[in-house]
């Protein structure tokens, strides 16, 4: 194992380069891991940090920026698979044990108002873009979900959509949901 290779700022950036493909991935966990980066020196060799180093970071990290759980957690996620990677690139004999995740608590219920609901649609300014946030507000479909839609079973008013990780799910639809639908675009018409 070559010190240049394992060095840190080297692993991180070969990490970013071949194991994630999304560019607006790569830009989120650039982000986070621009922060491990700075608690260390770049040319720290990866195999230079144990389980008791990586444990006192997240606690710094949590105490200092004060950071909610989900935060914390993401960032535990990401910094763990950085050293997932530089073990399968053979630059680690095994994955230092990382510390346990947070406990995260649903703190607010997600939903817009009346108020914020019309006033997003008024701000848009073409009609298609408001049928299809009116149809992602009332189905809670991300963008790339609600443009994935296959046909609706209408006797059973259901979508199937194609989910994060390629996953297809299938959704409910409400009377609402489906009246916010283009009729061309999004359902099958039998």
């Amino acid at each position: 194992i070559t010190s240049e290779r394992s060095a840190l700022s080297e692993v991180i950036e070969n990490f970013l380069r071949y194991h994630v493909v999304d560019p607006r991935t790569t830009e989120g966990y650039r982000s986070h891991l621009r922060r491990f980066l700075t608690y260390w020196s770049p040319e720290t060799p990866i195999h230079g940090i144990d389980s008791r180093q990586l444990r006192e970071y997240f606690m710094d990290l949590t105490h200092e920026e004060e950071v909610g759980p989900a935060t914390s957690n993401l960032r535990r996620t990401i910094v763990r698979m950085v050293f997932q990677f530089a073990k399968d690139e053979g630059l680690l004999d095994e994955v230092p044990r990382f510390p346990k995740r947070l406990k995260v608590g649903q703190t607010r219920i997600r939903f817009l108002t009346d108020e914020e609901e019309h006033s997003l649609i008024d701000a848009l300014p073409m009609d298609h873009w408001k049928d299809l946030t009116r149809f992602q507000i009332y189905t809670g479909l991300r963008i790339s979900e609600a443009l994935s839609v296959r046909p609706i079973d209408r006797e059973n008013e259901l979508i199937q959509v194609v989910g994060k990780g390629s996953k297809v799910r299938t959704v409910p639809l409400s009377v609402t949901a489906l009246s916010s639908l283009p009729s061309s675009t999004y359902y099958d018409q039998r």
